[in-house]
């Protein structure tokens, strides 16, 4: 997936950012410098045929999945360079973007999930 947004560094106030996120599977290619930026309150569809990079990009926004390149930042903060542990902290913290593992979910799930991570209180790293 492919996908430009205005750049996170331009959109004041965000909350969830990626930029330039490259992640694939083997030789596969999910992800060629994705980047998205989301502000507080603001509901972002992510939409696509099957197969190009949709799961992949949240589950780099919800620090399942580390990204080979780019940045990750919630609040500001990049998750994208945090342990496993910490991630999966801060999954607990914010509350789930997947439920039932990787299997796909409906998009009604996908914005109420990225609509409770993106408006919670603020997130303390450890």
């Amino acid at each position: 997936m492919t996908a430009r947004l205005p750049a996170a560094s331009a959109r004041a106030g965000s909350v969830l950012e990626a930029r330039d996120v490259v992640k694939s599977f083997g030789s596969t290619p999910a992800l060629r410098g994705a980047s998205v930026s989301v502000a507080r309150g603001e509901i972002l569809a992510v939409m696509g045929p099957s197969g190009s990079g949709k799961s992949t990009l949240l589950h780099c926004l919800a620090g399942i999945l580390v990204p080979e390149s780019g940045e990750i930042r919630l609040q500001g903060r990049r998750i994208d360079t945090l342990r496993e542990n910490q991630r999966s902290a801060l999954r607990r913290a914010k509350g789930p973007l997947s439920r039932g593992g990787s299997k796909s979910m409906s998009a009604p799930s996908v914005i109420a999930s990225m609509s409770l991570m993106v408006l919670r209180a603020p997130v303390s790293f450890r």
